[in-house]
C-alpha cells in the first residue's frame, strides 16, 4: 500500500519520451544493417522487455540509461530456437511475433500478467492460411514457420498493434506485400505513426487511405544514423487532465504535428470547453470548467481512465462511448474504474458500451484504492483525488510505463 498526500499542482512539466515511438524505433534499428543511435529513450518496463528480446534475438544494443539513449551496433540475426521473456508489454509481443517468423526459428514467448489473454486472433488466422505454427501452452506461445510476401486481409477494428507488426516485418522479405483493411479503422493514427517511423527509415510505404490498402516494398533496406524519441502525449495526458482541473501547467517540448494518436486529448479537452492552446511546442493549460458532452474512446483507449476520472469535474453529464476495448487492458478498466468510483463517491450510469459520469464531489473515507495492477488506473486515481490524502494498494504497476511518475509529480507540488 502506498499513502499519497493531497497537494496543488503547477508549474512546467517535461513529458518521458513516447513508449509507443521508442517501440518502433528501437526494432527498426535493429533491422538496419547500419549502425543506428537512438536519443530520448524512457526506460520504463515496456521499452527495457523489448530491448531484452531484441538482444535475445542477436542485437548487439549499448544502453546508456544515464543520457537516456542507446545505439544499436548490430542487428537481428539468429538461427537456431529462443525464448523471449515480453514481459506484460503488448507492443513488445505483438511487433515481434511477425518479426519472428522472418527468420523461421521456433520462438517461444513468455508472457506476464493478463497478457496471455488478449487476443491474437489476428495472427491466428494468418498463420494458420500460411502453415506457420502458432499455438498457446499456459502462458507461453510457441510461433514455428516463416512469414511470406503476400496480401494480407485484416478487420480494420482491431488493435492496430497487429498492422504495426506486419508493417515493421514485411519490409524485410524478398518481394513487395499488399496490406488491405476492411471496415471502419479504428486505430488509423497508430498506423500512420508506423508508416511514418518507416519513412524516417528510408522504407517508402504508400497508403492508400481511401481504400484502405497499405503497400509495402520487399527487400528494403533500413538506414538512420540517428532517431531522437517525441516526448509522449500518453503520459503528458495525465499533466494535462491535471491542470485543466487544478492550477494550470505549461508541458513543455510536444510535437504539435505529432502522429500519436493520444494527442487528441487535446482537442477533446478543447472540445469540452478546455482553454489550453500551443506556444511552440509547448502547450499552455489552463484551469477550465468542463461542460460534459459525448466522447468515443474506439481510437483513443489509453485516455479512457484519466477522461473518466475527471469527468466528475463536469458541470453536466459526460458520456464515454465505445469502452469495449478498455476491458482487454492491463486490467478491465472499465471495472476498474468504477469499483474506484464506489469508493469515491462518483455518480456514474454504466451500459454495454457506454459510461455516463455526473458532477460529483468526491467523498474519500480512508478506503484502500485498488490500481488493479495497472499502471493508467493508478495514475487516473491520483490525477482525479489531487488534492485529497488517499491510500492505493501498491504502485509497482508503474514501472510498466511511468516509474519515475510520483517524482515528477513531486516537482509540480505548490507551497
Amino acid at each position: 500500500m502506498v499513502e499519497l498526500k493531497g497537494h496543488s499542482y503547477q508549474g512546467i512539466y517535461y513529458p518521458i519520451s513516447s513508449k509507443s515511438d521508442a517501440h518502433r524505433a528501437i526494432i527498426l534499428g535493429c533491422l538496419s544493417k547500419k549502425t543506428c543511435k537512438i536519443y530520448n529513450v524512457y526506460f520504463s518496463n515496456d521499452v527495457k522487455a523489448t530491448i531484452s528480446c531484441l538482444i535475445k534475438m542477436g542485437a548487439n544494443i549499448v544502453i546508456d540509461e544515464e543520457n537516456n539513449s542507446l545505439e544499436v551496433k548490430k542487428g537481428i540475426s539468429y538461427n537456431k530456437e529462443v525464448t523471449l521473456d515480453v514481459g506484460e508489454s503488448g507492443s513488445t509481443f505483438r511487433f515481434l511475433i511477425p518479426i519472428c517468423s522472418i527468420f523461421n526459428q521456433k520462438t517461444t514467448f513468455i508472457t506476464h500478467g493478463r497478457l496471455s489473454s488478449r487476443p491474437l486472433d489476428v495472427y491466428i488466422k494468418i498463420f494458420n492460411q500460411l502453415g506457420i505454427k502458432f499455438i498457446k501452452e499456459d502462458d507461453k506461445f510457441i510461433l514455428e514457420g516463416k512469414l511470406i510476401p503476400s496480401l494480407y486481409e485484416i478487420e480494420g477494428n482491431i488493435s492496430s498493434q497487429f498492422i504495426t507488426g506486419l508493417l515493421l516485418s514485411l519490409p524485410t522479405l524478398e518481394k513487395d506485400s499488399i496490406i488491405k483493411i476492411n471496415n471502419q479503422i479504428s486505430s488509423m493514427d497508430y498506423i500512420l505513426m508506423s508508416i511514418d517511423t518507416l519513412n524516417r527509415f528510408g522504407v517508402k510505404i504508400e497508403f492508400d487511405i481511401e481504400n484502405k490498402i497499405i503497400k509495402i516494398p520487399g527487400n528494403s533496406n533500413f538506414e538512420l544514423d540517428n532517431y531522437f524519441v517525441e516526448s509522449d502525449y500518453s503520459q503528458a495526458a495525465f499533466f494535462i487532465c491535471l491542470g485543466i482541473i487544478d492550477n494550470g501547467l505549461i508541458i513543455k517540448n510536444l510535437n504539435r504535428n505529432s502522429y500519436q494518436p493520444d494527442k487528441q486529448i487535446i482537442d477533446i479537452l478543447k472540445n469540452l470547453g478546455g482553454d489550453l492552446y500551443f506556444e511552440n511546442d509547448d502547450l499552455i493549460v489552463k484551469k477550465s470548467l468542463l461542460n460534459g458532452g459525448i466522447i468515443s474512446l474506439d481510437s483513443c483507449p489509453d485516455l479512457g481512465p484519466v477522461l473518466m476520472g475527471i469527468g466528475c469535474y463536469c458541470k453536466n453529464k459526460i458520456t464515454f462511448k465505445d469502452i469495449k476495448r478498455l476491458r482487454i487492458k492491463e486490467s478491465d478498466r472499465v471495472e476498474a474504474m468504477v469499483y474506484n468510483f464506489n469508493l469515491l463517491g462518483v455518480k456514474y450510469e454504466l451500459k454495454e458500451d457506454e459510461i455516463t459520469i455526473y458532477p460529483s464531489k468526491i467523498t474519500y473515507n480512508k478506503e484502500e484504492l485498488k490500481s488493479f495492477n495497472d499502471h493508467r488506473i493508478f495514475m487516473a486515481l491520483k490525477i482525479m483525488c489531487f488534492d485529497k490524502d488517499i491510500k492505493i494498494d501498491e504502485e509497482k504497476c508503474l514501472a510498466k510505463s511511468y516509474p519515475t511518475f510520483l517524482k515528477d509529480l513531486e516537482k509540480l507540488e505548490r507551497d
